[in-house]
């Protein structure tokens, strides 16, 4: 936003009006603006066109404004390795905690989605187990008695469930512990309420630990954000304590807002 205001006295520009002189111009804002290296500048290029080819593959540009641009690298030993980290488990830890689920918490130390998948798909699928479970928090109602009586076994997760909905309909709204509340208009139903609690209650988590790395952990910068997830650019002399520190961010920022669980998260790491 710091380019296109300087270059285009604009806030934002759409992804559309993106094109190879647009790139051109970027490329040198940030070697002479922001002393960016070379093979720094065009790490930041690439995460542009990954936005760019995404919005080109879902038909949102007309043109792939990176198709004739290269890049080229300097040879040089990596100064940089980028950082993921996401959290396990997500939206079934939540839903354990808040629930108070005495047995899905105890799930969630080991798998809930591989428990789900070896009692009801009779499998190892958690990808299947995952869906399952958003299907149950979005109030599906075509789910068959076999896999209602799985998430109903769950006396806990049952009345909370319930309370949910009653919430929602007495006070036609639910949000989190912190507002971001979605209303009920007349022609809904009130089968969404769980999966709002859930999914709000994630994005608070969620942006809570963003905000407090980019406050203490400087040295880490932020590239992208991933569902739950986030990417980072840490400087190799600093990256091992840079981890730990985010690391204990995002758990720390989980177990406020779930105390009831301990919080896991998953991290990996790649040369830039």
């Amino acid at each position: 936003s710091e380019f296109i205001k300087a270059e285009y006295n604009l806030s934002d520009i759409a992804l559309k009006e993106l094109d190879l002189a647009f790139i051109r111009k970027f490329d040198v804002f940030l070697k002479v603006e922001k002393n960016c290296a070379q093979n720094s500048a065009i790490t930041r290029l690439k995460n542009l066109k990954k936005i760019t080819r995404i919005a080109f593959s879902n038909d949102w540009m007309q043109k792939d404004p990176f198709v004739t641009y290269r890049f080229k690298f300097d040879e040089t030993d990596p100064e940089f390795l980028t950082l993921y980290i996401d959290y396990t488990q997500f939206e079934a830890g939540i839903l354990a905690s808040l629930s108070e689920e005495d047995s899905l918490i105890r799930l969630y130390d080991s798998d809930i989605y591989l428990d789900f998948a070896k009692c009801i798909l009779k499998n190892d699928n958690r990808q299947e187990a995952k869906i399952y479970f958003y299907r149950y928090m979005y109030g599906d109602t075509t789910l068959n008695p076999t896999i209602l009586k799985y998430f109903n076994k769950y006396t806990k997760l049952k009345k909370f469930h319930e309370l949910i909905e009653t919430e929602l309909i007495e006070n036609k709204k639910i949000g989190t512990c912190d507002g971001n509340f979605r209303l009920i208009l007349e022609e809904d139903n009130y089968h969404w309420a769980l999966s709002h609690k859930i999914q709000a209650t994630a994005s608070l988590i969620f942006k809570q630990a963003l905000i407090k790395v980019e406050k203490e952990v400087p040295e880490a910068d932020f590239l992208i954000p991933m569902h739950d997830g986030a990417v980072y650019q840490v400087d190799l002399a600093r990256y091992n304590l840079s981890k730990i520190k985010i690391e204990k961010i995002f758990t720390d920022s989980f177990k406020k807002i779930c105390p009831n669980i301990i919080p896991r998260v998953h991290t990996q790491s790649t040369f830039e």
